[in-house]
């Protein structure tokens, strides 16, 4: 009887512990100024498109779960701290606004759409890192992206890593230098596209 009563007693603290757990959501986009409502523009319609392939994310990246790297060879997901959308969608999203910040001469677009205008360039970015490395007090993104020209012509490719320090504990300071590093690896590639002698426009 008191062994049943034990039991009893176990299982009531254990549901009232996992009642107690709160699922800590994330966002990425916090950074600046908040979204500004823009007007159809015209003449914007009429620059050169530029499309932004779907995010190509490494297989552990491709769940809700924020990943924390414990040890050189060994990786956690959380259960508790989750990403609140897609990390696919907002990645890109992150980068499709910084290129409209860096280089506003071209227009952006996500792909999944089907475009009026042939893209004079197609972007696809794959994330092969973008997590927290928790024994050596930092986030690492890494990677590589391609730009493609018409008849999907490859034009380059690059390499990138990056690596931000974290100066405070907390995952909402790690995923405010995720962000961060987003910020960087999309400036890098306004600064390819900006490399690449602007291509002749059709004049039909």
């Amino acid at each position: 009887m008191n062994r049943i009563i034990v039991v009893l007693f176990v299982i009531l603290l254990s549901s009232c512990a996992s009642d107690s757990i709160t699922i800590q959501y994330y966002k990425l986009g916090g950074l600046g100024k908040k979204p500004q409502l823009i007007e159809y523009d015209k003449n914007r319609v009429q620059q050169p498109l530029i499309l932004i392939e779907p995010i190509a994310l490494a297989d552990f990246l491709r769940q809700p779960g924020l990943v924390i790297q414990k040890t050189d060879h060994q990786l956690q997901i959380s259960n508790i701290h989750r990403w609140s959308e897609n990390l696919e969608r907002a990645t890109s999203r992150i980068i499709r606004k910084q290129l409209e910040n860096s280089l506003p001469k071209y227009r952006y677009e996500n792909q999944g759409i089907q475009w009026k205008n042939e893209p004079i360039y197609r972007l696809n970015v794959e994330l092969e890192q973008f997590h927290i490395v928790n024994h050596q007090k930092q986030v690492v993104t890494s990677g590589q992206y391609w730009l493609f020209g018409k008849d999907k012509k490859l034009i380059l490719k690059r390499t990138f890593n990056f690596e931000e320090p974290l100066s405070q504990n907390g995952y909402e300071h790690a995923v405010s230098k995720l962000e961060l590093i987003l910020n960087k690896l999309s400036k890098q590639i306004a600064e390819s596209v900006v490399a690449i002698p602007f291509p002749l426009m059709s004049k039909e």
